[in-house]
Formats: structure tokens, C-alpha cells, sequence
């Protein structure tokens, strides 16, 4: 299944339903949450104010304690991320990047005795991002 925002599209499973978290400052929120309530991908977008994506995951990383950075690519864009536990059963994996200055930040939480599972298809979300 495919979903569309206005600032990109994405497969996504067929088993994740949507939710609409408050978006408070940001320019979009979308959340796609699993079976397990504390399993979901999120979705945040909010200006760069004229920042690369480095100086904005600069920023922002204080926020993540004990975090492992690393790279990634995200709809052909180059992305930074971060992965920590979230909580004693949940792993986390944060993602930056950018398009046309906006900083889509997209989290990640899975089950750690299913991680496999989980980012065999969040992968498959990751690499499906196509931005407009």
C-alpha cells in the first residue's frame, strides 16, 4: 500500500494503520503504529531555517542519550541516523534528512525479540520514500 504526504510518499505495510499525533510546530506528523502499541514509524516534518542536515542533527542529538550514530540514504538523500534503546523491549532508530529545506526526521520503534521482523519491513518503508 501507498501512502502520500505533501512532501513525499511511501509503501507501507498493510497491517500499520495511521494515526495523526499533534503536530504542534512541525509542518507534518504522520505516524503509521503496528500491532504492538509501542512499535511504529513516525514522520516529522519542520523547517531547516537554511541549515544542512549535519548542523540540524547536530542540534538535535543531545536529545537521544547513549545513541549510536550512523549513516544512511533516504529517497536518494544522504541521512544521518541515531539508534538506542527506547525502553528495556523497545529499540529506536532515528533518521535525519533533508529536501528543499525541510528536515524530515523519521523514528523508528521496534520490539527487540522481533527485530528482525521489524526492520525487514521498516526497511522496505525507508527504502521506498520518494520526495516531491
Amino acid at each position: 500500500e501507498y501512502a502520500n504526504s505533501k512532501f513525499f510518499s511511501f509503501q507501507y505495510p498493510e497491517n500499520f494503520n495511521f494515526s495523526s499525533p499533534a503536530k504542534g510546530k512541525n509542518d507534518e506528523v504522520t505516524r503509521l503504529q503496528g500491532v504492538r502499541l509501542d512499535c511504529n514509524i513516525q514522520f516529522d516534518v519542520f523547517g531547516a531555517q537554511g541549515l544542512t542536515v549535519e548542523k540540524v542533527f547536530d542540534q538535535n542529538k543531545g536529545r537521544y542519550k547513549g545513541a549510536v550514530e550512523g549513516k544512511a540514504s533516504v529517497g536518494g538523500q544522504p541521512a544521518i541516523t541515531l539508534t538506542m534503546s527506547a525502553t528495556k523491549d523497545v529499540e529506536r532508530r532515528v533518521f535525519f534528512t533533508m529536501r528543499n529545506d525541510k528536515v524530515i526526521r523519521i523514528t523508528m520503534d521496534w520490539y527487540k525479540p522481533q527485530r528482525t521482523d521489524y526492520l525487514a519491513v521498516y526497511d522496505k518503508v525507508i527504502s521506498s520514500i520518494k520526495f516531491k
